[in-house]
């Protein structure tokens, strides 16, 4: 047998080839759990990663204790005892990502590890649909290079167990409804076509990049065998019906879909350089792409750019066309992503790890290539070619695979945890607290903007208030709040000596620091 997908060489060498593409597969997976599990760790860290984890877990935690059908499903962000709050539901995105947090709380019971420990598990499957994919659409070791690849960049790393809609999650249904649309429109199979439909329904449970993916599904199909055509319109058709009940969901809730949409659209949208000089504008978006250098490495870029050249897929890929197919349709899904959401990309970097995938599929076709051009080497020769490129993006991005998160140190978080759990101990549950901490939630408590503190003292926090007035501004927002936490990091607030004149303060001690307690009514 010969051509393009053909085994190179005889069975000992094809033999050769799947022990390589087994080793690269299980090395891969192996490296990528164990770059991911410091997301393990408990309590939730500070900083950004710890900030998404705690997030979701306080919906979690409602779904686990309010039940999952409690506001028709919704993620309800209310922190702690609700009392007469209105509950904080979070409309931006659809509810699958909460939702596997909580029914990890009610399977494992709440913790910090039960709420990562399925996210790195997806982390892993997005990678083995990354194999089935590849194996279907390049030859020889290119499916397990591929992974190797995508588990060595630090946007595994980081991002692969990332508690998160966008990422891993998101990622295995785009990959899975990629790889039953190439069934199906090889075989024609209605089974395969359901299940591409399926896998489009489930991604937009997740987030809505699925109903990108399903538009260029349906654009490529249009040209493509009459096998495929009926999917040129079922997968936006599902995606088009979840988007109808999307919006029907949130009427249902009493919000206005467009003023959910508008906010949802205006806080991903509007990049907040916009009204500054073109320098800074420049300086921003040279940052970003420099972020998403850094997390796919130089070499995994350099290797994918090689895989864009026809004379290289020639020689990787399976003579059926279908890598350029998904290629296309899941390069195309992680750029529309980023384009119409730029503000994501820019604050958030892990919005480009839809990108990842077909920059592996690339990478796996250089080096698959790069194999097959040193035919006649022997084995071993060929082993190194297709295993160094891998090693190379290992070492490459070895610094940034360190979850040194904004600078916080460990043992801020450390206090910070603690003094979350005295307020637990120490406060009722239906009582709101107020903290000089600037970096807590420091617009609005049901905002959450870094929840770490809110979980942990699982109540409503307002951070960043320091004089009488801020306080006066937050309770003319958000009525009375109840207790004042006064904690010694920075600048001694003026409020807490205005406080300390009406009544003594109840003192404890979080790791040496003296944290201070005032009843405000």
């Amino acid at each position: 047998m010969t051509g393009p997908g053909a085994p190179d060489g005889g069975a000992a060498t094809g033999r050769g080839a799947n022990l390589l593409g087994l080793v690269l597969l299980v090395g891969g997976l192996a490296l990528a759990a164990w770059r991911m599990a410091p997301g393990l760790e408990e309590p939730f860290g500070p900083g950004f990663f710890g900030a998404n984890a705690a997030r979701y877990s306080i919906a979690g935690r409602n779904y686990d204790r309010h039940g999952f059908l409690a506001h028709l499903g919704a993620p309800d962000f209310t922190p702690g005892d609700p009392g007469d709050r209105p509950a904080s539901l979070y409309l931006h995105h659809p509810p699958g990502a909460p939702l596997l947090v909580g029914a990890s709380f009610r399977a494992f019971g709440e913790s910090g590890r039960a709420a990562t420990a399925p996210f790195l598990v997806v982390g892993l499957l997005a990678l083995l649909a990354l194999h089935r994919l590849a194996r279907r659409v390049l030859g020889g070791v290119g499916a397990g290079a591929a992974v190797a690849l995508a588990a060595a960049t630090p946007m595994t790393a980081l991002y692969g167990g990332h508690v998160d809609p966008q990422g891993p999650l998101l990622t295995v249904f785009l990959l899975a409804a990629v790889l039953f649309h190439l069934r199906a429109r090889a075989n024609g199979r209605r089974l395969d076509l359901l299940a591409a439909a399926a896998a489009t329904g489930l991604g937009m449970l997740v987030d809505w990049p699925a109903g990108v993916l399903a538009l260029g599904c349906a654009l490529l199909d249009r040209r493509g065998p009459a096998s495929a055509r009926r999917a040129t319109w079922l997968l936006p058709g599902v995606a088009v019906a979840f988007g109808v009940a999307f919006v029907l969901w949130v009427v249902l809730l009493g919000r206005s879909p467009i003023d959910e949409v508008w906010l949802a659209a205006k806080v991903r949208t509007a990049v907040p350089l916009a009204e500054e000089s073109g320098d800074q504008v420049v300086a921003a978006a040279s940052a970003a792409a420099g972020w998403f250098r850094d997390l796919m490495t130089p070499v995994l870029l350099v290797l994918a750019a090689a895989g864009l050249f026809p004379v290289v897929r020639r020689r990787a890929a399976r003579p059926t066309g279908e890598l350029e197919v998904a290629v296309r349709v899941l390069a195309a899904t992680g750029l529309v992503h980023v384009a119409l959401f730029p503000q994501g990309a820019l604050v958030h970097d892990y919005w480009t790890y839809l990108l990842l995938p077909p920059l592996a599929l690339l990478g796996g076709a250089t080096v698959e290539a790069l194999r097959r051009a040193a035919a006649g080497t022997g084995e071993g020769f060929r082993a190194v070619v297709a295993v160094a490129p891998v090693l190379l993006v290992a070492w490459w991005g070895r610094e940034e695979c360190v979850r040194d998160d904004e600078g916080i140190a460990a043992a801020t978080g450390r206090a910070d945890v603690t003094i979350a759990r005295m307020i637990r101990e120490q406060v009722r549950p239906a009582e709101r607290v107020v903290t000089n901490l600037d970096r807590y939630n420091p617009v609005r408590s049901s905002l959450l903007i870094v929840p770490q503190f809110t979980y942990h003292a699982d109540r409503a926090v307002r951070g960043g208030i320091a004089t009488a007035e801020d306080l006066a501004r937050a309770e003319a927002e958000e009525g009375p709040f109840d207790v004042y936490v006064h904690v010694p990091f920075g600048e001694r607030p003026p409020l807490a000596d205005e406080l300390r004149e009406r009544s003594p303060p109840r003192v404890l001690e979080a790791l040496g620091l003296r944290v201070e307690f005032f009843r405000l009514r």
